[in-house]
């Protein structure tokens, strides 16, 4: 089985950045509400260009080059 979540929290514990920090970078560009979801891991889905506006303001904000697999993690069951 394969599930993939969301490491958005850990990336901006590593980098130093706060929820709310990422909430005023973002600028009303990705709402409130998806932010916290997505720290929370609790988004069921994402929109490419919801992922796109926030590796962009990372990028920005940041000074560098962010992967998608900074911010998702896909986890695949071992095979039995």
């Amino acid at each position: 089985m394969i599930t993939v979540r969301w490491k958005l929290r850990e990336f901006l514990e590593s980098e130093g950045i706060t929820q709310y920090q990422l909430m005023k970078l973002a600028q009303g560009r990705v709402s409130k509400n998806t932010i916290g979801s997505a720290v929370r891991n609790e988004l069921k889905g994402v929109q490419f260009s919801t992922l796109a506006v926030i590796i962009e303001i990372l990028e920005f904000h940041l000074g560098r080059h962010i992967s998608i697999s900074d911010l998702i993690e896909v986890k695949r069951d071992a095979l039995e």
